[in-house]
């Protein structure tokens, strides 16, 4: 008999190519022979996406039984539908409920991740059922050694329908999870210590081995909240869930924002009262259309160790995400610990700041960044460096407001980013007789590269982030000159365009993450067919080295008219659809939506952004491979 494929290649070339196949097709791999099975069962549960929660006890019970298994786990998504009973229906729990022996492997668990006898009952009585899924989801992340990224979603659950009265802790669902998390990391940071070798608590049965994460692994984590456009989420509890873990080396989170009220910091199910000062080990943390009360953010910050935090990102989200005013005299406040340490901060709006509401009070006061001596990256939008006042009133046309800039950046500054540059005249309701861009921040811009030698000579990098369409031609005038300014100081300057077309076009992507915006965390599609203000989607954004320009007005110029044109041509073909799908033409509709698609495949925007830079920035996102784990997020 002739030996088989696996058996006649090498198992590095196999495992090489298995590394490409679908992961649907990988359980009917491990089903075809030994070795198959062998080599494709890492990759199988390398990765692990619920999707649903109906299977959750018993793939608990395989981790809690083969630590084989269980360290082959390095990511893991959590759907947002789990711990929900609602059109649920499950025939079955636990393998075997009513054996001996899986009630044996429960109870281990339960004394391992306890400290008591009644605090071990009580957690067994919590799993036992197989149908608390909070409970079960606490212990099973805690098993899984070699976790290396956790993307942890959370949705609007048994929420009551008059949810703007009831306290910002009762709202919330997966009470268990938030009550047990904490319990669990305790006892594992008490059980390990400093060591940095995983614990062991071994039975007389093999199959109840108890390991527990190794603290010398780092992990990165994403909370987010996929709800609903029109909710709020509220669900900052669960970002400080994983502060207690003792090797968080990141942190994102998008879409969390907490209610107006103060919050109930003595509650024991807020996660945030029992944070330990100083006890998060986390080296990046990144916060997207969120917001945090001012209480929880400083016990957040609290939390975290100066020296070992390096970057901080906070975008602050509209008020569909949260109800708390903004004060940025206590964000900064809250980040003083840090001004000898922090290397990398990021403060910014999730769009251009509207101050209408005046249920909200809000302190959008001026900050300076002087004492962040070790701070060499800053991401900033005007409204931290400007006040309100400025931004929208005349008195952005004072010299005053033109020094500003410089006035409050730190001295060993290596990178500044100015982010979020809308008009913001247009957006504020005013009728545009002082333009903020033209009389206030490329005046400014031009006194940081003036004044380099003297206030920041170690600056080396500019990123200037702007609405193409949505600026003045005159402008890229000024923003070509301060570039060349720059290039003689010996900063190298980068053009950032974004908004350039409509948020629910084809261009739109996956917006991703990080400092650079180069690291991709998996997309929740069903949340996210299209680009809206629920969504994590953008325009692609393009880069240009400016430094390299020698006609950089006249290339913005260009592209802002071609770029327009094809905007126009998109929101014409979306208005013609409308149309004809209430005519019930659905051929035509059909046949116009491929037109344009096939139109888009000849490459048109990326196309003519090569030729007319005559050199590869391509699109942030499109066209270009993104880096999934980072060996450094910090940088």
């Amino acid at each position: 008999m002739s030996s088989s494929v696996e058996q006649k290649l090498p198992t590095e070339l196999l495992e090489q190519v298995l590394s490409f196949a679908p992961r649907d097709s990988l359980p009917s791999l491990c089903l075809t022979s030994r070795d198959f099975n062998r080599i494709a069962t890492p990759f199988l549960y390398s990765g692990i996406d619920l999707k649903e929660t109906h299977h959750l006890p018993a793939l608990a019970y395989l981790m809690f039984t083969s630590p084989a298994h269980a360290a082959l786990v390095e990511s893991f998504i959590v759907p947002d539908s789990w711990a929900r009973t609602e059109g649920k229906s499950r025939d079955w729990s636990w393998p075997g409920l009513k054996d001996t022996e899986v009630q044996s492997v429960l109870k281990a668990k339960s004394a391992a991740f306890t400290s008591s006898e009644e605090e071990a009952n009580e957690l067994y009585g919590k799993i036992s059922s197989g149908e608390n899924e909070d409970a079960i989801m606490a212990v099973l992340l805690a098993c899984l050694p070699q976790l290396r990224r956790l993307d942890f979603r959370v949705s609007t659950g048994k929420a009551p329908a008059d949810s703007k009265t009831v306290s910002p802790v009762s709202r919330n669902d997966h009470v268990d999870f938030r009550l047990l998390w904490p319990k669990i990391m305790n006892r594992l940071r008490s059980r390990c210590g400093s060591t940095k070798e995983a614990i062991r608590s071994v039975t007389s049965n093999p199959s109840q081995v108890v390991q527990l994460p190794a603290v010398s692994d780092h992990i990165d984590i994403m909370v987010r909240f996929t709800g609903p456009v029109h909710r709020y989420s509220n669900y900052t509890l669960h970002l400080a869930n994983f502060f207690h873990l003792p090797n968080v080396r990141s942190i994102y989170g998008w879409r969390l924002g907490d209610m107006g009220d103060p919050p109930d910091l003595e509650d024991p199910k807020n996660p945030f009262a029992t944070l330990q000062p100083r006890s998060c080990p986390v080296e990046y943390i990144e916060l997207r259309r969120s917001q945090l009360h001012k209480d929880h953010f400083q016990l957040m910050m609290d939390a975290t160790i100066p020296g070992k935090l390096k970057t901080f990102s906070y975008e602050i989200g509209d008020r569909s995400w949260s109800w708390c005013g903004t004060d940025h005299q206590a964000i900064m406040k809250s980040l003083q610990p840090h001004c000898e340490s922090l290397e990398g901060l990021s403060l910014s709006y999730d769009g251009a700041y509207l101050y209408h509401d005046k249920r909200i009070r809000d302190n959008p006061g001026l900050c300076s960044f002087k004492s962040f001596v070790a701070l060499k990256r800053l991401r900033v939008a005007p409204l931290y460096i400007w006040s309100h006042r400025t931004l929208f009133r005349q008195a952005n046309m004072q010299r005053s407001a033109q020094e500003q800039l410089w006035s409050v950046l730190p001295e060993n500054l290596e990178e500044l980013w100015i982010t979020r540059t809308h008009d913001q005249t247009r957006v504020g309701g005013h009728d545009g007789d002082f333009p903020f861009a033209s009389n206030c921040l490329l005046p400014a811009l031009h006194d940081v590269v003036q004044n380099k030698w003297n206030a920041f000579p170690k600056l080396r990098l500019l990123r200037i982030e702007f609405p193409l369409l949505d600026w003045k031609d005159e402008w890229f005038d000024e923003i070509a000159s301060i570039c060349q300014l720059a290039a003689v100081g010996g900063i190298r300057t980068t053009v950032i365009l974004c908004d350039m077309f409509y948020e629910g076009s084809p261009f739109t992507i996956e917006r991703p993450w990080g400092w650079n915006e180069d690291i991709e965390w998996e997309s929740d599609v069903r949340w996210q067919p299209k680009a809206t203000k629920g969504t994590n989607r953008e325009c692609a954004k393009v880069w240009i080295d400016a430094t390299q320009r020698e006609h950089l007005a006249a290339i913005l110029k260009d592209m802002k008219v071609r770029f327009g044109e094809e905007n126009e041509m998109f929101r014409n073909a979306v208005s013609v659809v409308y149309e004809l799908r209430g005519s019930s033409e659905d051929s035509r509709i059909r046949n116009l939506e491929h037109g344009y698609e096939a139109s888009r495949d000849l490459g048109f925007p990326e196309r003519f952004v090569d030729e007319r830079l005559q050199k590869e920035p391509y699109w942030k996102g499109r066209g270009k491979d993104t880096i999934l784990y980072p060996k450094s997020v910090a940088s």
